[in-house]
């Protein structure tokens, strides 16, 4: 069995903020992006730029799509390892995100607990789950 990485501590706990990208508060995505930057060594688009053009739905909705998303991977079930992105759906539209720590838990901002640890197979969350996908972009 997978255990949670010790690291995961050092980000419960961070406030949720809209469009926040800093550990002084993040968002869902911003989180992802702090968390892919300290401890993995990329960083996928803050989505910042054209964050008022364009909605963080249609934005994360690309992760879903590989002929849009050519910088992620679909993993498949099983195969989920620290890192990968867990792609959830909110009413129904890709709109949500966490950073797998290990196979079922994950490490994700909500706007009414912060950064929290879950899981990802939980009764709140496995319906809403649309993929796992892994950055391969550069």
């Amino acid at each position: 069995m997978s255990t949670i990485p010790a690291w995961a501590a050092g980000y419960v706990g961070i406030p949720f903020v809209d469009r926040g990208r800093t550990r002084a508060g993040a968002d869902c995505w911003g989180l992802a992006r702090l968390v892919w930057a300290e401890r993995f060594g990329f960083c996928p688009p803050s989505l910042d730029g054209g964050y008022q053009a364009v909605s963080q739905r249609e934005v994360l909705a690309a992760i879903s799509a590989q002929e849009k998303a050519a910088h992620w991977a679909v993993v498949a079930d099983g195969d989920h390892q620290a890192g990968d992105c867990v792609l959830m759906a909110v009413l129904g539209h890709p709109a949500h995100v966490g950073v797998v720590l290990c196979e079922g838990q994950m490490l994700h901002c909500d706007r009414a607990m912060g950064a929290v640890v879950e899981s990802y197979h939980s009764m709140r969350w496995r319906r809403t789950v649309r993929g796992v996908f892994r950055w391969v972009g550069n």
